[in-house]
């Protein structure tokens, strides 16, 4: 069974289904697609070509439903749903699958006669990545929960939780995407300096020269169009820390498959609890 659900900015929401309440679902396209744009140098004196680079392009989506009774009230919440440059999210539901993507709207068209009567939505995605809306952490040092709630006491000293110490992990990226956005946590207990982190298979490194203090937390983030180094402590306003990382340092991002992450410090490397977050992304649904 499939679902899909728009909802824009402000909230307002429509559901296409396979059922007429009020919209039937009778197609969309563009969501099990996927394409790469591939740049070649082709050479005037070799045959062939060499490759440049390559990159996703914005992915177009076509809903196309159907409606048959309340036309006016069904058109007018298109179009509020729907209006011109509305940013919204759309939702896919497939059995227990739940995707989602952000998009902006193209265009909506509505048949103005029959007793069905078509209806076209069409939305473009800048990010052509569908997420899944849950964040994976993982733990290198710091707490970790020893049991969920609700939870039943069956012994006196249960343990609330209990620390980990790791200084390196393996992260496995099943989703098909070759670099994953990574998002690194640290929160310092005492004086840290020079941090590294490196992603051992591909060799990439983040390399900070900088010492810290107790209550610094230092986020580092190596999405797309987001690769940044952020200080904060307590009340006094978040800095950028680009400036300290070595000129070799590259923002690494998860590879499909397994990922191997450490993080060392030439001072303090037992001060601070470490982990590492990321939102699996799919290149189709």
């Amino acid at each position: 069974m499939k679902n899909i659900i728009c909802k824009n900015g402000n909230g307002q929401k429509i559901e296409f289904n396979y059922d007429f309440s009020p919209f039937f679902l009778a197609g969309c396209e563009g969501i099990h697609e996927v394409q790469n744009s591939i740049s070649l140098d082709e050479m005037t004196v070799l045959d062939g070509a060499r490759v440049i680079g390559t990159k996703t392009p914005p992915r177009p989506i076509v809903i196309t439903a159907q409606m048959e009774t309340d036309y006016v009230k069904n058109r007018n919440l298109l179009y509020q749903v729907f209006g011109q440059g509305t940013k919204g999210t759309f939702t896919y539901i497939e059995d227990d699958s739940i995707k989602e993507i952000d998009y902006i709207c193209e265009s909506v068209s509505v048949e103005d006669s029959g007793v069905i009567r078509n209806i076209q939505i069409s939305l473009i995605c800048p990010d052509p990545f569908f997420g899944d809306n849950e964040e994976t952490k993982v733990v290198m040092a710091g707490e970790v929960a020893a049991f969920e709630f609700p939870h039943e006491f069956t012994e006196e000293g249960e343990e609330f939780s209990y620390r980990i110490d790791r200084k390196r992990v393996k992260v496995y990226n099943e989703s098909g995407m070759m670099d994953l956005g990574l998002t690194i946590h640290v929160e310092v207990g005492g004086n840290v300096k020079n941090l590294v982190f490196t992603h051992l298979e591909s060799g990439e490194y983040i390399a900070i020269n900088a010492e810290f203090e107790k209550g610094d937390f230092i986020t580092i983030f190596s999405e797309r169009g987001n690769k940044n180094v952020i200080l904060k402590n307590g009340e006094v306003a978040s800095v950028n820390l680009n400036y300290k990382l070595s000129e070799s340092s590259d923002f690494f991002a998860l590879q499909t498959g397994e990922n191997t992450i450490q993080y060392d410090a030439e001072e303090g490397e037992d001060n601070m609890d470490v982990a590492l977050s990321y939102e699996t992304k799919y290149p189709g649904v």
